[in-house]
């Protein structure tokens, strides 16, 4: 069996854009399986795990079994352990958080895959705050119809 090559800044990107995304899960790994790979895809990188590489299987009790090649698994673990996150403290898993992830956002400068991810994060940024006016707009007038009748 051979051990995969140590993945391209562009799989740390995808992980952490999963984990920002909430399709990855930030929870330490209790239990951890390994053996040989059976073609599933990696829920880091999302490429199949051949026979001829090691599935490391993590056992997560709300999702069931997460697959990752070792150093698909590596990038995860780091990024769920890892300090110094540009947002604390109530920071939702969501495009915002991608927007203001100054490590993304020097890597978009040269990175096409980076800036496309930039630029996708963006575009749901706007629709997501173009919903929030629009929601704050009728709670405004159903607050104002309230005060009129009452």
């Amino acid at each position: 069996m051979k051990i995969a090559p140590a993945p391209p800044d562009g799989i740390v990107l995808l992980i952490r854009s999963k984990l920002a995304a909430g399709t990855l899960p930030r929870v330490d790994a209790a239990k951890l399986w390994a053996g040989p790979g059976r073609g599933d895809a990696c829920a880091g990188c999302d490429q199949p795990i051949t026979r001829a590489e090691i599935e490391h299987e993590v056992d997560v009790p709300a999702r069931g079994a997460l697959r990752f090649h070792r150093n698909c698994l590596g990038i995860w673990q780091a990024q769920v352990a890892r300090d110094g996150h540009e947002i604390r403290g109530g920071s939702a898993a969501s495009p915002w958080t991608l927007l203001f992830d100054l490590e993304i956002a020097r890597r978009a400068a040269s990175d096409r895959a980076a800036h496309r991810e930039l630029l996708a994060a963006s575009a749901e940024s706007c629709a997501m705050a173009a919903e929030g006016r629009a929601r704050s707009g009728r709670v405004r007038a159903r607050t104002r119809e309230l005060l009129r009748a009452g």
